[in-house]
């Protein structure tokens, strides 16, 4: 049985390993994309695609796809997957990227790969990269979203969506709610979802699985045990 936490419950699951394990939030960000690498990685060997777009939001979901980015540049992933392209994005303005997530792209940065920053001006660039991936990775928004997905992020997932890649989504597909599975305004239409330290609710509800495809869970690297008692479980997904 695998448990299931919803927004509350997540927001405190990392809280408390934060504040009262004294995990920085800067390494279970950095489990959390090295573990979404590794599955991305596995993807990539079963198939014979080579090149990924990384299409990232300003917030902490973006981070996550920073590290995605790093651990997909390095010589090991290259040394196994032979001419591997590796492309980023980011939707919206860069100087929005705070904490953690500001830490993570400066790390990617000194790999040699700078993301391409996206705006209404631009957007045909991110488009015409998407038509020629085969993997799309979506780390534009996580589970904190709550609002209808509107303007340039719409316009991105609509791109990325229309993209014949295999799309991989970063704890789960962006635009889709949390709680209840259903789309806000408009979700990406993934192919796998990789969630982070334990599945939502709005990905095993009947519309939310739809949109989810095939799911994967990445374990953070802390005392889940000791946390959970105090977050509590809003369900357990039975044969997991």
């Amino acid at each position: 049985m695998q448990p299931i936490l919803n927004r509350r419950q997540i927001r405190e699951y990392d809280r408390i390993a934060i504040e009262e394990l004294g995990v920085p939030g800067t390494t279970l960000m950095g489990n959390a994309g090295r573990g979404a690498a590794e599955i991305i990685q596995r993807l990539l060997a079963e198939s014979t695609a080579k090149t990924i777009t990384i299409v990232c939001g300003t917030g902490n979901n973006g981070g996550d796809g920073f590290v995605v980015a790093r651990h997909l540049r390095s010589p090991l992933a290259h040394e196994l997957i032979h001419g591997l392209m590796v492309r980023v994005f980011v939707i919206g303005e860069s100087g929005r990227i705070k904490g953690d997530a500001a830490t993570k792209l400066a790390e990617l940065r000194s790999t040699g790969i700078d993301p391409t920053v996206i705006d209404e001006n631009n957007l045909a660039v991110l488009m015409q990269a998407l038509e020629t991936s085969e993997i799309v990775v979506d780390a534009i928004f996580g589970t904190g979203l709550t609002r209808p997905v509107i303007g340039l992020e719409a316009e991105a997932i609509k791109a990325m969506n229309a993209s014949k890649g295999l799309r991989v989504a970063l704890d789960l597909p962006s635009g889709l709610d949390a709680d209840t599975g259903q789309a806000l305004g408009i979700a990406v239409r993934a192919s796998h979802t990789v969630s982070f330290a334990y599945l939502k609710p709005g990905l095993v509800t009947p519309h939310g699985r739809e949109l989810a495809g095939e799911l994967h869970t990445v374990d953070l690297g802390v005392d889940s045990g000791q946390i959970l008692a105090k977050t509590g479980v809003l369900a357990h997904l039975m044969g997991a």
